[in-house]
């Protein structure tokens, strides 16, 4: 978008007025506001995932413009978590001149407890019904009219993921700002006054709120309402014991196929880069733009689409986990586990989003409330590897290691949970206070919505595309400009003492480049790959000096299956699982804690630990390579 189409949409944001989005959490708020914004906010199956608001325009067909926003989840208007306190103060502040109110059509009788605290409120308020989807899987017949008529509001069934029913809920917006409707039961109202007004506690007021539910619910649907039991598959997926194992095989099934897939197109993608090769040879193109070519471009678009393939298969597979409703599970599962080493069972959702991008796994922690909890979070966040250090992981351990890359796979993922305990210990400042107790709601399992979740991948691979792959052909073509400058001699002199100081822990010195470079930005390493282990051979014309016809550019993997040991193939691989974060990460985190000493003591512990964790894991492995 230009600068004036964006100032553009910033005045209509101004002057247009606000529609506060408000719900439960896992309702289906950010997927009703990307419906009515056009928006591209990261929807997921599982509660905290919005934990401050989102804004955007909505414009009607008549032409009318609504901002919406997006709140955080919150179970009552009376706020016991920061995500509440935000969402609640911003009701009390910024003063909507309306609120859609998302309600879970698969739980009503969950749901409709934070309605009855809007009721009374001078504001006007539409009723959107998320789930119907759900519904129809249960054969359960609810009278949504009937519903409408009681609470006097519009009540508007949908299924979110469906585009038809945006004009639905515009057509409930434009009936809000025309009717103002307001939410109230004379009943309800009265009954609550009077239980206040003898002096009852919260405990009898609530009873009362339950009641009222349960008694509209059976006016409404067609059946009574009764709890859900678990279903056969969650017998095992919430097992204490099962369950954990059958969530790290699903974990690593999906970096294992992510890996598999990539490597297998390898070899085409070699092709490619070879037949470019010779065609840039055939053409007779003049020998500095031929070493550009040959020395960057090609070598880093190799690696940037192999990291491109890798992410889009690994982004595929987890979405599917999250549009399910499994992840919810997860982080169910691995709430005892984390709260024996001191952290929240909640953090695995940082944890999960990390596993995209660092940033989002950092920003992802203010789902946790307590601070010293938050802050252990953002510490154990950062060995949580990134898209970017599975793009380089798959690519090396399949190179080196074929159909066993799989092992070594597993071996990092165990090696992250150890590095998870151990940094607990080390940040938690010696405090040893058990971590709050985490309330999660368990979502109903889903069919995947495929729209979505392919919508997500191509919105993963685009950002890849435009902010990552232009990162490795730039590191690329920076290395390869700043090593054409020297000759052998100076060059050898430099990398003769680089290699000494490298193999203390077990590297090669380009892969301790590489290493250096991920600081910047993580596929910058494969950049640094590309160049360092792109062999390019050029035979001149001494008649005018252009290329020869059997111009021939080596194989980056046969190059660096020549040059490195399988020893240290695994001390790079653990030393760059290990490391930190890139630089952006690293920003946000100092914002996010407010202490720049801090995120320096964190800098530090990570990149000497996996400069010691790589010596180790080489001496080990020279035992038995």
């Amino acid at each position: 978008m230009t600068a004036r189409g964006r100032r553009k949409c910033s005045d209509h944001a101004q002057t247009a007025p606000h529609i506060a989005i408000v719900g439960q959490p896992n309702t289906g708020k950010s997927t009703i506001f990307n419906l009515l914004t056009h928006g591209k906010q990261h929807t997921a199956n599982w509660s905290g995932k919005t934990v401050e608001p989102q804004e955007g325009v909505c414009r009607s067909s008549s032409g009318e413009t609504y901002t919406v926003v997006d709140l955080p989840g919150v179970f009552s208007l009376s706020p016991h978590s920061d995500r509440e306190r935000v969402a609640c103060a911003y009701l009390q502040k910024e003063n909507p001149i309306g609120i859609v109110l998302v309600l879970d059509g698969s739980q009503l009788s969950r749901s409709m407890y934070l309605l009855t605290d809007f009721m009374g409120l001078n504001i006007p308020i539409v009723i959107v019904v998320t789930m119907i989807d759900i519904l129809k899987f249960q054969r359960r017949d609810v009278d949504f009219q009937k519903l409408e008529i009681i609470l006097g509001v519009p009540v508007i069934p949908v299924i979110g993921t469906h585009r038809r029913s945006r004009a639905k809920i515009i057509a409930g917006l434009e009936r809000l700002m025309g009717k103002r409707p307001l939410l109230c039961c004379e009943e309800f109202t009265a009954a609550c006054k009077k239980i206040t007004g003898e002096g009852s506690d919260a405990l009898r007021i609530a009873g009362y709120r339950h009641k009222w539910i349960r008694d509209r619910l059976m006016e409404i649907c067609a059946c009574p309402l009764q709890h859900r039991p678990l279903n056969k598959f969650d017998h095992v997926a919430l097992h204490p014991v099962w369950g954990i194992i059958l969530a790290f095989f699903f974990l690593f099934s999906g970096f294992a196929i992510s890996a598999v897939v990539a490597g297998r197109l390898q070899h085409f993608l070699q092709k490619i880069a070879n037949f470019g090769v010779k065609a840039g040879g055939a053409s007779g193109i003049p020998p500095l733009l031929a070493e550009i070519l040959n020395g960057a471009i090609f070598p880093g678009l190799t690696i940037a689409a192999y990291l491109l393939i890798f992410v889009g298969v690994l982004t595929l597979v987890i979405g599917i986990m999250e549009d399910v409703g499994y992840v919810a599970r997860i982080a169910y599962l691995f709430d005892g586990l984390m709260g024996r080493i001191g952290l929240q069972g909640k953090c695995v959702i940082p944890f999960i989003s990390g596993f995209g991008c660092t940033v989002a796994g950092v920003c992802g922690a203010r789902v946790i409330d307590c601070p010293h909890q938050r802050r252990l979070t953002i510490a154990a966040c950062w060995v949580v590897p990134c898209s970017g250090t599975w793009g380089t992981v798959g690519f090396v351990a399949v190179l080196f290691f074929g159909s066993r890359a799989v092992w070594v796979i597993l071996g990092l993922f165990l090696l992250m949970i150890l590095h998870i305990i151990l940094t607990t210990r080390i940040f938690r400042n010696g405090c040893r206070s058990m971590p709050a107790e985490m309330l999660m709601d368990l979502p109903h399992y889903h069919r995947p919505h495929w729209r979505n979740i392919f919508g997500i991948v191509f919105r993963q691979m685009g950002q890849l595309l435009f902010k990552s792959i232009p990162a490795i052909l730039l590191t690329a073509f920076l290395l390869w400009s700043f090593l054409r400058q020297f000759n052998s001699m100076q060059t050898d002199v430099f990398t003769n003492q680089l290699a000494r100081f490298s193999a203390i822990f077990g590297l090669h010195w380009k892969l301790f480049v590489a290493l250096a470079l991920s600081l910047i930005n993580r596929e910058s390493a494969l950049g640094g790959i590309a160049v360092l282990f792109g062999e390019t051979s050029y035979i001149l014309s001494a008649a005018d000096g252009m290329l020869a016809q059997n111009l021939q550019w080596a194989s980056i993997g046969t190059s660096l299956v020549k040059s490195v040991s399988p020893q240290g193939a695994l001390a790079f691989l653990c030393a760059f699982f290990l490391s930190p974060p890139c630089c952006a990460a690293i920003a946000v985190t100092a914002h996010e804690i407010r202490s720049y000493a801090w995120t320096l003591r964190l800098l530090a512990y990570y990149f000497l630990g996996a400069l010691l964790a790589a010596a180790i894991i080489s001496r080990a492995a020279s035992l038995f390579f």
